[in-house]
């Protein structure tokens, strides 16, 4: 019996002894690496930001930037929710809940970072290219603004324009980009609000706003787009995107046309 309980004994220690010799493994947390991002900066001096958006993110620390010369970390924006899906009779059937962020960075200055946080056990990973803007138009005509003269040099210096129009219904917008840049979209739009300051009455009418787009699926060095329903009386606007085809860094303008009687 003594032998049978000596040979048991040496038979969990032998077990143990195995079990301490295993190496142990390391469990390390997910690392993301997102896709490069090129940014431009504003040429006006204003803020250029960009965000990194993250799932599962109730918790977001160890927010970094490699080169805080170029880029650094600027605030979270959390989209938190939990939600119960109920039937007729009022009773929870299902639910669903979200942890979300975008984590917001700012560019500062030309260069390269590789910016970085964790959002629960996720460490991601971008690097940011930023560079100096630079205007992307050769010719751009408004044909009620300045008699459809070219509007491009004025964009050396700024991605906004105010300009005043003429009291016309019919807006053409058209805009030719250099070598280096296509145009993803032009859009003109129009609000139907009447301004009549002299009678001290504000807006006359409050109608919906509308317009005249065009996408490119494919993007073009030459755009245009035309409207005939443009409302002179009231305030509009023109917005055109171009995407550089080198580097796939994209620029937004926004042109804002005022209300003839303002």
């Amino acid at each position: 019996m003594k032998k049978i309980m000596r040979r048991a004994i040496a038979a969990v220690m032998a077990a143990v002894f195995a079990f301490a010799m295993v190496p142990k493994l390391n469990v390390e947390a997910a690392v993301q690496k997102l896709d490069d991002t090129i940014i431009y900066l504003d040429p006006s001096g204003a803020e250029s930001s960009f965000s990194i958006y993250a799932e599962n993110a109730k918790s977001v620390k160890s927010v970094k930037s490699s080169k805080k010369s170029v880029a650094v970390p600027y605030y979270v924006s959390r989209n938190a929710y939990n939600n119960d899906y109920m039937n007729a009779d009022g009773k929870i059937e299902s639910t669903s809940a979200s942890n979300s962020a975008y984590v917001y960075y700012k560019a500062l200055k030309a260069g390269k970072a590789q910016v970085s946080f964790k959002a629960g056990s996720t460490t991601y990973k971008k690097n940011v290219i930023v560079k100096n803007y630079v205007n992307p138009f050769k010719t751009l005509t408004i044909s009620n603004v300045n008699k459809g003269k070219n509007l491009a040099g004025q964009f050396k210096k700024t991605k906004t324009l105010d300009v005043k129009p003429a009291n016309s219904k019919t807006v053409k917008v058209n805009a030719v980009t250099t070598d280096d840049w296509q145009i993803t979209s032009i859009e003109v739009s129009s609000s139907n609000y009447n301004y009549d300051y002299s009678s001290n009455n504000g807006y006359l009418s409050d109608r919906q706003t509308f317009g005249s787009e065009r996408y490119y699926s494919t993007p073009v060095t030459k755009g245009s787009v035309k409207m005939t329903k443009y409302n002179p009386k009231g305030s509009g606007s023109v917005t055109i995107n171009v995407k550089n085809k080198k580097d796939g860094g994209t620029l937004y303008f926004s042109i804002n046309l005022a209300a003839l009687n303002k």
